[in-house]
């Protein structure tokens, strides 16, 4: 395949169409690639999105079968750092191949698509840039084959180089809101001030973009000047709001019929404010802008759509009273999520169940990512949960073989030696990296090599592997316990977390390393590892317990003497039991304390001094630990008081216990592993179904696994690809 781009590069958020005429409606092969972010359209109709991502120096060939006159490719190169989409020369490559007919990438002509305004906002601090535009009418034309403005000089650039998809291609189906839900008048306060946003602040010092002041059209700055009225105002704008059967992703879509030139404003959102009756959106509530804007310089009707996936629950839509709009959504998400067939009795757990597939679908297309909103990037830790969650819903593991390949490809220069990136395909912004993210690293490779020991990616993580332990033996003190590990050290979203909790010699942090040193030892034969994170069991035992409770953090004195703070956390009790540094038959005043006085037994005002836990992890190492005990009753009891209510608001599962940041959020969707144990026995981490008494509290379940328990299901095989190095590529889920 040959690679082109245009001669003269425009810079930041360039779009820029790539067109092919087969003069008449053909059945079609299609090889794609292109670097940036693009659309695939065929007759006008959008049919893939993409890419695939890959990482740097990489890119993944999309292939297809369509049917059609017409191929139109969207190619939009935002130029900036992200952690969604690398920052890499853009180019476009492309080969159709109908009958004994073949076109090539020079048969394609390039065309400036200038509809898409450059100059605007970032979307997020992790995403790239939000969405504006100026409608002539230029794209339905150019889309039919008919381009409006005169063809662009294009140049041959280099190829990255190019790997297979291993993922299967997204489901894009049109979903329509359940209703309308609320519909009025708009004012305008002349109020355009925006609360303060880190991602418009930071832009020209840690982020890349274009400052507020530069902008061409500021859409938030607009929407945040309008109120709801009663009654006709003289902006002779109003609203509709829409409401979806729940948190939905994919790309948003308008039908509009406008009698004259005008702007079209749609706000989005996962939950929905009622203000004394007055349903109201708050599109920068999860640190994004959730606002688009078209302006259309004539009347007429219009098919308008956002380029990316965005996710939304309510959405509304500000235009001139004179004008009508439909709103629908082209979903964007696995294609494979259906096939665990699950119904109870309970009703409650079936929407739990829906909730958790949901979650995992729209973050599993073709990366394990944390969010479909917000960021849509590849985190470690996360995709420890949801990559059990892909196998219990897909029956397959394509997606984390093809992020974990990303992986074993993913450059690290921005890191010190031996550290590996906390997001990827992502760029690095500052050189911030979460060491713990790398110890879940080595966990995930270990969970997969409980059921395939002899694959591909568990013999590429060996010298990744062997790097982190490099790394760790730097911050290992006299004790081999890790003390003053630097940039972003993470235990979970709650006090533990906190500047003094995680200072010294940080005791979660030494308990997840002394685990995946002893079972990476034994997976690698490494005698000296194992030995080692026994030395660091028998001294968190030592210096971190304090007779209670094990304390969160170590300093050291005014002699230097390592001596326990008094910062208790219930997570860090969690991460003991967990990861087996203890066990409730060694420790049983602190498991009973611990599962039966605390968590959500803890009574007001018992052991204030102990810091409650969030979702991620001390939540969820909780009912894990209810799980290894085989108490289904209570485990099914937790389920319901922690995921009911954000299943009944949002359809999804949440980041945290609270509202305030995604509530669409991948690792949630391990909730399936618990459900499936507590009511039909089969436990994931065995991969067996468990012989466990009957129970009247238990509802009847019917379920159908899409693999063969007591086995690999290895999935679809597909063959090797040499990388760069002699690094051999997964060709496989493992």
């Amino acid at each position: 395949m040959k690679g082109v781009w245009i001669h003269t590069p425009g810079g930041m958020n360039e779009t820029v169409g790539f067109l092919l005429d087969l003069q008449e409606p053909r059945t079609f092969s299609l090889t794609l690639a292109a670097g940036s972010v693009f659309k695939l359209y065929v007759d006008g109709e959008a049919v893939f999105f993409g890419p695939m991502r890959a990482a740097h120096g990489y890119a993944r060939r999309h292939h297809m079968t369509c049917t059609g006159r017409h191929i139109a490719v969207v190619v939009n190169h935002p130029g900036i750092r992200t952690f969604c989409w690398l920052c890499e020369d853009p180019f476009f490559a492309c080969t159709v191949v109908a009958g004994d007919k073949t076109w090539h990438t020079d048969d394609f002509t390039a065309y400036a698509l200038d509809e898409r305004v450059r100059e605007v906002l970032r979307y997020s601090y992790q995403r790239g840039f939000s969405e504006v535009y100026r409608v002539n009418g230029a794209f339905p034309a150019f889309l039919a084959g008919h381009p409006t403005s005169a063809p662009l000089a294009v140049r041959e650039v280099p190829l990255p180089e190019l790997l297979e998809c291993h993922t299967h291609a997204p489901t894009m189906t049109v979903v329509t809101p359940r209703a309308g839900i609320a519909s009025g008048y708009i004012a305008d306060t002349g109020c355009h001030e925006v609360p303060y946003q880190r991602y418009f602040d930071l832009v020209g010092t840690v982020l890349d973009g274009f400052r507020t002041d530069s902008v061409s059209d500021n859409q938030i700055a607009d929407y945040v000047a309008f109120r709801h009225a009663k009654e006709p105002t003289d902006t002779g704008l109003v609203y509709r709001i829409f409401a979806f059967d729940g948190s939905r992703t994919g790309f948003l879509r308008l039908r509009v019929r406008a009698k004259s030139a005008c702007a079209i404003r749609l706000a989005y959102e996962e939950l929905i404010d009622d203000k004394d009756g007055d349903l109201l959106l708050h599109p920068l509530r999860n640190e994004t802008l959730n606002v688009v804007k078209w302006t259309l310089e004539r009347g007429g009707n219009y098919d308008l759509s956002t380029f990316e996936p965005y996710t939304a629950q309510y959405a509304e839509v500000i235009f001139p009273a004179d004008a009508d709009v439909e709103l629908s959504l082209v979903e964007y998400v696995n294609p494979d999520a259906d096939k665990l067939d699950f119904h109870c009795e309970d009703e409650d757990l079936n929407l739990i169940v829906r909730a958790a597939r949901e979650s995992f679908r729209s973050n599993a297309v073709d990366l394990l990512t944390d969010c479909p909103s917000r960021e849509r990037s590849g985190w470690l830790s996360d995709s420890y949960f949801s990559g059990t969650a892909e196998r219990l819903f897909t029956g397959e593991n394509l997606v984390e073989a093809a992020f974990l390949e990303n992986y074993a490809l993913s450059d690290r220069s921005a890191f010190p030696a031996g550290m590996i990136p906390m997001n990827y395909p992502s760029d690095a912004y500052d050189g911030t990296y979460i060491p713990n993210w790398s110890m879940w690293y080595v966990m995930e490779i270990l969970r997969i090599a409980h059921t395939h020991p002899d694959s591909d990616t568990i013999r590429q993580a060996r010298g990744t592997i062997e790097g982190l332990f490099a790394f760790f033996a730097r911050y290992e003190n006299e004790y081999s316990l890790l003390e003053n590990l630097e940039s972003w050290v993470f235990v979970e979203w709650s006090a533990a977390n906190n500047a003094d909790h995680i200072a010294g010699v940080n005791i979660p942090s030494n308990i997840c390393y002394h685990r995946i040193l002893i079972d990476a030892g034994r997976l690698y034969d490494r005698p000296d590892w194992v030995e080692k994170g026994e030395r660091i069991r028998e001294n968190i035992l030592h210096l971190g317990f304090n007779g209670t409770l094990f304390v969160d953090n170590l300093l050291r004195d005014e002699k230097g003497v390592l001596q326990k703070t008094d910062h208790l956390t219930e997570v860090c009790q969690y991460y003991a039991f967990w990861f087996g540094a203890v066990t409730p038959g060694d420790h049983p005043a602190l498991y009973d304390l611990l599962m039966h006085r605390l968590g959500r037994n803890k009574a007001p005002g018992f052991m204030d001094n102990v810091e409650k836990p969030n979702m991620m992890y001390g939540i969820y190492m909780r009912l894990d630990l209810l799980m290894r005990e085989g108490k289904r009753e209570e485990l099914l009891d937790e389920i319901r008081y922690y995921f009911l209510p954000m299943a009944k608001t949002t359809g999804t599962l949440w980041e945290h216990t609270s509202t305030h940041a995604s509530l669409n959020h991948a690792f949630a969707s391990y909730s399936i592993k618990w459900i499936l144990y507590a009511t039909t026995g089969y436990n994931a981490d065995t991969d067996r179904f468990e012989s466990l008494p009957p129970s009247p509290v238990i509802p009847r379940t019917v379920c159908s696994l899409p693999f063969t328990p007591g086995g690999n299901s290895p999935g679809e095989r597909r063959g090797k690809t040499e990388g760069k190095n002699g690094t051999w590529l997964a060709g496989s889920a493992y």
